[in-house]
């Protein structure tokens, strides 16, 4: 993928899984091509929903986060994407 000028990159986001997929997604821009490379990252889910507790941030988003995990097909769990 390549930017233009006034291109707008939305890959997606962490915590808020799309299609089943948990991983988090990013974009890496290379301004000197202007090459978008969109990635995704596996994190540790339990440990982020323990840490949203613990920071008193809502509970319902800790265990939404919990569940989405256990509906996440396996091979979306495990296929590295870069």
């Amino acid at each position: 993928m390549y930017a233009k000028a006034g291109t707008v990159v939305c890959p997606g986001n962490v915590g808020k899984p799309q299609k089943g997929d948990t991983r988090a997604s990013y974009a890496v821009i290379n301004t000197e091509t202007d090459k978008v490379d969109l990635r995704k990252v596996e994190y540790d889910i339990e440990q982020t929903a323990n840490e949203i507790i613990r920071r008193g941030l809502s509970e319902a988003s800790a265990t939404k986060l919990q569940r989405s995990n256990l509906n996440t097909p396996k091979e979306l769990k495990t296929t590295p994407q870069s």
